[in-house]
């Protein structure tokens, strides 16, 4: 026996909704953490940035011609 749920029903409707709803924010939720960076990735980010800045300053001194 297989019982029909009238989608015309509001309530249905609302539940719907919230559901929708529901799903959209735990998608965006998932999404926002899963971009976020461990404290360990942001301080080796901010290594490579200053090694990369180290080693361009390094480079300038190599390039000028000597006298």
């Amino acid at each position: 026996m297989t019982d029909k749920v009238d989608t015309k029903d509001p309530r249905w409707s609302r539940i719907n909704s919230d559901l929708k709803n529901a799903l959209d924010t735990w998608t965006s939720l998932t999404e926002q953490t899963s971009q976020k960076m461990s404290p360990e990735e942001e301080q080796l980010r901010e290594i490579k940035s200053i090694l990369g800045a180290l080693k361009d300053k390094l480079q300038e001194f190599s390039d000028k011609p000597t006298k």
